[in-house]
């Protein structure tokens, strides 16, 4: 088939496709004759004859061209399940859309020009043009969790609390947006990667930047339904804020924090709320002549973010706190919505100009200090009002409306299962207690009505009599709808079919933990119940740690005596082995809390021989490789010291090389262990040798890395 053709003759066609239909129907009622019909619709007598014996081109195709091989009704109906199918987040390729026809025409025993029944991709274009409304596109990814979490019982229960709440703190109003406000962190990366430039076609672009691309900086952000704004929080990764990370050039009011992993945790959170947020609305009691005046504050559920002392807090100065509903605030969350998107955008841009500003002057890195002054300008050009209020409104939270998440993005099976509860509801029909489920605040018929009371129970889904399903095996003519079955089908196949995942999830026993589970739906924090929970909660963990066993002295074998934090060793008796050595380790950093007491087979230090060193090159240094690093002494000795260390990651740009350190278990020097607080950065310099991969075992929870000979080591005793 001929992808581009040009028609060779000439289109001299002087009637229209009216002209045509009208034609035709005066013949064949009899109003005209065929040359009467010829000479008032200017049609040539010959079409109107083929048109009604039906021996080229039917009435209702009115085109030129040869005809699509599937009728029209029938590719409606598919471009129809491509859509559904799209909106429940399994799209179809056009691999899989070819093989769906494939299997309908083969079942249909329809006559098609198709190939062993199969499309081929001539087909596959022209069903794209015939449906303007389809198109080819790369999906966004989704996970499943926040997919799963579109439910309409929880969204919709999310605007009822909300709409009570705001009911009850008298903040429903208008005039009373400056009192609602919603916190989130977001990461601001230390170089620009969403600024698009102008390169070569058909080559790769690059833009000279300081840092590596992976390093950003937790900002807190704090907005109003008013379109103000709180001064930024920033957290830096270090023990403790120095004062050369701060600057005069910063925004008024901006606080520091700092923590071991650069995360929010909740003594910073606490922090912000009382020295920041809770002043904020004092200032705005006493501005707009409101002194009793609630405010409510709305964040995700992080963990730093509720604790008793942030609730007692919030209670004491008559602030309600909402706790978003969980994997929903890509959609519900204003900041998320509407501001951290053209805030990130000004940023990526100020990032590109410092970096031409700092070109040839030095290594172009960021430092604390300069990311202070850039984010004080994003901040006042960036947090735009109109934004702020945009995401407010567009998030149906200030006003309230629930219409604003869009039915599309809910799972088709929940929807209807969500209507026919709030059509059981109103209809008074009997309930059953064993499926309770919150009412929503609107229903998808009435969204402008009145918003029904948060909870009720409900009867099981009413479902209607389902139809008898067509025998597959029975010869059947073509149907539009039942190309239906085969895509539900095959989609149930794709659900049912478990993936490696979750073969490998079900055939290792898990351990299990309990933890405390937190709620799917949204939930007000500032109540006496949630209150207590959280009290009876931090009150259990402070009796599990006072009911924890203090590690029990071991009594040292025979020939075992310890100097300080060293084992020294002594010729063991008649009884005890030669080549059995206890090892001892008392760490009050380790994980387990506990001295790791072990007992080892080790082999004799003259049966091994040196392990085969490698030559260091920078490509054979790569992740979970093992090296042999050396680092000089501090002391006037400069002694060189020789370890063991595990590549953690490799950094391109800098040169740098993150690593673990290694312990030996003894002298033997082949067994070794991760010591996990030596952790650092060396270069290729540094590194003498790369070793081979060692085998693995557990000895008591600790994992052993065995060589297959002895590593010339040299460590610092301790």
């Amino acid at each position: 088939m001929v992808r581009n053709y040009e028609r060779k003759k000439k289109n001299d066609q002087r009637y229209s496709d009216v002209d045509l239909v009208n034609a035709v129907n005066d013949v064949k009622n009899k109003n005209k004759t065929f040359r009467q019909a010829q000479q008032a619709y200017n049609v040539p007598l010959a079409v109107i004859y083929h048109r009604i014996r039906g021996r080229k081109n039917p009435m209702t195709v009115l085109k030129a061209g040869r005809r699509p091989a599937l009728p029209a009704d029938v590719e409606n109906s598919l471009a129809n399940c491509l859509i559904a199918r799209a909106r429940m987040g399994w799209p179809a390729d056009e691999k899989e859309l070819c093989s769906f026809v494939g299997e309908y025409v083969t079942l249909m025993n329809l006559k098609t020009p198709f190939k062993n029944n199969v499309p081929s991709h001539d087909w596959y274009l022209g069903f794209m043009r015939r449906h303007p409304n389809l198109s080819f596109k790369k999906p966004e990814h989704l996970q499943k969790i926040r997919k799963d979490a579109r439910d309409p019982f929880v969204v919709y229960d999310f605007y009822q609390k909300i709409n009570d709440l705001m009911s009850e703190t008298s903040v429903d109003q208008p005039n009373k947006s400056y009192f609602v406000f919603n916190a989130d962190e977001s990461g601001f990366s230390s170089d620009p990667s969403r600024v698009r430039a102008i390169g070569e076609k058909g080559k790769a672009l690059s833009r000279v930047s300081g840092g590596s691309g992976r390093e950003s900086t937790t900002v807190l952000a704090c907005i109003a339904a008013d379109g103000t704004y709180l001064p930024p929080f920033i957290v830096f990764k270090g023990g403790a804020v120095q004062a050369r990370w701060t600057s005069e050039k910063a925004f008024p009011g901006t606080l520091y924090g700092a923590s071991k992993n650069g995360w929010m945790e909740e003594p910073h959170f606490y922090h912000w709320f009382v020295t920041s947020f809770i002043p904020d609305v004092k200032v705005r009691r006493l501005r707009h002549n409101q002194l009793n005046q609630a405010a409510i504050l709305l964040f995700d559920g992080h963990c730093s973010h509720v604790s008793v002392r942030i609730v007692h807090a919030a209670i004491q100065n008559n602030i309600s706190l909402f706790r978003f509903p969980s994997h929903l605030t890509d959609r519900i969350q204003p900041l998320d919505k509407c501001v951290f998107g053209p805030v990130k955008i000004k940023w990526d841009k100020i990032l590109v100009a410092h970096g031409k500003s700092e070109m040839g002057k030095s290594s172009g890195r960021l430092s604390k200090q300069k990311f202070v002054e850039l984010l004080a300008e994003v901040w006042r050009d960036g947090m735009t009002a109109a934004n702020i209020i945009s995401g407010f409104e567009t998030t149906g939270i200030f006003p309230i409306n629930s219409a604003m998440f869009p039915e599309e993005f809910f799972d088709p099976i929940k929807l209807k299962k969500y209507k026919q509860s709030i059509k059981s509801v109103s209809l008074g029909l009997q309930t059953s207690d064993e499926h309770i489920e919150p009412i929503p605040g609107t229903s998808v018929i009435e969204q402008n009505g009145p918003i029904p009371a948060p909870y009720a129970k409900k009867t099981p889904p009413v479902m209607t009599p389902e139809k008898k399903t067509w025998n597959l095996q029975q010869p059947q003519h073509y149907s539009p709808n039942r190309i239906l079955h085969i895509f539900s089908q095959k989609l149930q196949e794709a659900c049912k079919n478990p993936t490696t995942l979750d073969v490998a999830a079900n055939a290792l026993p898990r351990k299990v933990v309990p933890r405390l589970r937190q709620s799917t739906y949204g939930e007000v924090l500032t109540t006496s119940e949630v209150l207590k929970k959280l009290e009876e909660a931090e009150e259990k963990k402070k009796d599990k740690g006072n009911m924890t066993k203090k590690p029990r002295k071991m009594k040292q074998s025979k020939g075992i005596k310890k100097k300080g934090n060293r084992t020294l060793k002594f010729t063991p008796s008649d009884t005890e082995s030669e080549e059995d050595v206890h090892l001892f380790e008392e760490n009050e950093t380790d994980d387990e809390d506990l001295p790791l007491i072990t007992l080892i087979n080790k082999k004799s230090s003259k049966e091994l021989k040196s392990v085969v060193y490698r030559e260091v090159k920078w490509d054979d240094v790569q992740e979970d490789t093992f090296i042999l690093a050396k680092f000089t002494g501090i002391h006037k000795s400069s002694i060189e010291y020789k370890y063991v260390c595990l590549v953690q990651k490799k950094d391109e740009d800098d040169g740098e090389i993150a690593i673990v350190g290694l312990k030996s278990v003894d002298k033997t020097c082949s067994d070794f262990y991760i010591n996990e607080m030596n952790v650092s950065y060396i270069t290729l310099d540094e590194v003498v040798a790369i070793l081979p991969t060692p085998s693995t075992k557990f000895v008591g929870r600790k994992m052993i890395y065995s060589f297959s000979g002895k590593v010339d080591i040299f460590e610092k005793p301790y």
